[in-house]
This record gives structure tokens, C-alpha cells and sequence, in this order.
């Protein structure tokens, strides 16, 4: 968009089976209580070699404001890295081709960005959290962990599913770094923007009663999470899953830098995000030492019940 103020693009991707139904996504996008400028459907061109061979479903999408690229399949990652660099003037908000949207999403969406303009905001974060020794929980204590809410932190991890309003040149281009993407963590963007947000000092603010929580009919038979959020083991006490190695080897990739920046990430959450979990839990006063002590213990009780 070449406006003099930012506009509304919606970005999202689709590929195999799912192309069947992403019309229903893009019927809830422009029909939103906040009509957004462009809604573009990024799809593979290998994939799709001509828009003829999209199903009928989206062929009679009559509107001006629905457009479909063709372009190099990157995965996940497809949704963000091509609407980001087309559109770096506008809002660019993400969403899923499987899930079903408040009709207010964008409107919340917008509304908060002009009360926080360099702010991220988001329907659906989690909470990353460390053990007391500095090091990363598992990605399912993040997952667990009590969500924030109406709270700015570099610490919540937007998830891409729940729909993410990123505002005008939120990131630099360490973001498509795509030897990295490729190679590192081709099958978890959400990973790859939080190492991003993190890095380059962003703010993320969840807003709440916004995650519906509800897919389409017939879409959860593929997709990602379904293999990221496996284990990698089946030993005992191994929480891990393949969000956990994607991350790993995210900071793997970024030494000896990932390094430097977590020993001054843990301190910052240490004074920051975790007084906020504190809170949560509401601890009696005179029990808090006893639970900061303790927080280990805490963090393995939130993966009880956990897949």
C-alpha cells in the first residue's frame, strides 16, 4: 500500500489439502467488523503453477481487496516473509488457514496497535520461561505457563495461529535470513520470530478473550504441530519435543551470541516476567522465598498432563 498512513494487510499461506478450505479464512477476513485494505493468499508456485489450478473455491472470490501470489514455498514461514517485505509500510497481521476468528480480531488488532504503534499484538502468546539456572524450560512449560495478558514484554512468544498484527518495519533484515531459515528451523517460524523479537529488542502484548480456540472441519488430519509438538524421546523424564530442537538449534546457529544475549535475557526475566508469574500463583508473602526456591518444582508440576 502507498498510503500516507500505514494500511491493513493480512497475509497467510496454504498448500495441499487445505487449499479446500482456506476460503473460509479469507470469507472471515473481509468480512471483519474492520475491513482490512488487502487480504493476500501466498501459495507455492511449484505447487501451483497457475492460479487456474486453485479450486473453484477461491476462483469466485469476487473482491478487490483478495489477491493470491504465487511464490518459493518456504514453509510456515511463507505466511510473514513475503508480506513483510512487500507491504514494510503497512500493519501486516498473520493468520492460519485452518481456524475459525472472531469477527473483531482485526478490529482489536488495530485499535490496540495505535495505542501501542511499535508493539506486536497478538491474540495468542505464550510465556517463555527459564529454570533457575538460566537455561530454557522446555517448550511445553512455555506452553503451560499462565498466560499475560495486556502486558508488553519481549518474553511472550507470539503464536502465529491465534492471529499476529506486526506494525511498519517491525524488523530489520536479520528476519530473512533465509540460509538460516532454511537450514535451522524450517518447520517452526514462530520460533524463528520470537529469536527475532528477542534479538532486535521487540515488545509483544497478548490481548485477552481473543483465542477462540476452533479449527475447521477437516483440517487437523495435516499440519505441523501435529509433528513439532511430538517427543523426541521416550525416556523418562525427557520433556522435550521437536519445538524444543528447532530452538536449540536456533541458538546454536547464533553463537556465541545466543549465548551472551541469554545470560542478559534470563536477568531481564528474572526482574520483568517473572514477578508477573508470581502474581499469578499468589503465593502468600511470607511463602515467596519459599517459592522462588522452589521454582524448579513449580515449572516440572506445570508439564503434569502435558502430551
Amino acid at each position: 500500500m502507498n498510503t500516507a498512513s500505514p494500511g491493513l494487510i493480512v497475509s497467510l499461506t496454504s498448500y495441499g489439502s487445505r487449499i479446500q478450505t482456506v476460503w473460509n479464512v479469507i470469507m472471515q477476513m473481509l468480512s471483519q467488523t474492520k475491513t482490512p485494505d488487502l487480504v493476500v493468499l501466498y501459495v507455492s508456485q511449484k505447487e501451483f503453477p497457475t492460479l487456474g489450478q486453485l479450486p473453484e473455491s477461491l476462483r469466485i472470490i469476487n473482491s478487490p481487496r483478495f489477491q493470491v501470489r504465487q511464490v518459493e514455498d518456504l514453509g510456515p514461514h511463507t505466511k510473514y516473509f513475503y508480506a513483510m517485505q512487500e507491504f514494510a509500510n503497512d500493519c501486516v497481521v498473520t493468520v492460519d488457514d485452518d481456524v475459525v476468528y472472531p469477527t473483531d480480531l482485526l478490529e482489536r488488532l488495530w485499535t490496540t496497535h495505535h495505542t501501542y504503534p511499535d508493539t506486536i499484538v497478538c491474540a495468542l502468546a505464550v510465556t517463555l520461561c527459564f529454570a533457575k539456572d538460566g537455561n530454557y524450560a522446555p517448550f511445553l512449560v512455555w506452553y503451560k505457563a499462565p498466560r499475560l495478558f495486556n502486558y508488553a514484554s519481549s518474553f511472550l512468544s507470539p503464536c502465529g495461529v491465534g492471529g499476529v498484527l506486526y506494525p511498519p518495519h517491525c524488523f530489520d533484515k536479520r528476519l530473512f535470513d533465509l540460509r538460516v531459515i532454511k537450514e535451522v528451523c524450517p518447520k517452526v517460524d514462530d520460533h524463528w520470530i520470537t529469536w527475532n523479537i528477542l534479538e532486535q529488542n521487540k515488545h509483544v502484548l497478548q490481548l485477552p478473550e481473543l483465542w477462540l480456540g476452533e479449527t475447521l472441519a477437516g483440517t487437523q488430519e495435516t499440519g505441523l504441530f501435529n509433528t513439532n509438538n511430538r517427543r523426541v524421546s521416550d525416556k523418562k523424564g525427557d520433556k522435550r519435543t521437536h519445538y524444543d530442537l528447532q530452538w536449540e538449534a536456533i541458538l546454536n546457529a547464533k553463537k556465541p551470541l545466543s549465548a551472551q544475549l541469554t545470560n542478559q535475557w534470563f536477568a531481564q526475566w528474572q526482574n520483568s516476567v517473572f514477578p508477573q508469574l508470581l502474581d499469578y500463583f499468589d503465593p502468600p508473602h511470607k511463602m515467596r522465598t519459599w517459592f522462588i526456591k522452589r521454582w524448579n518444582h513449580i515449572l516440572s508440576r506445570l508439564l503434569i498432563g502435558a502430551r
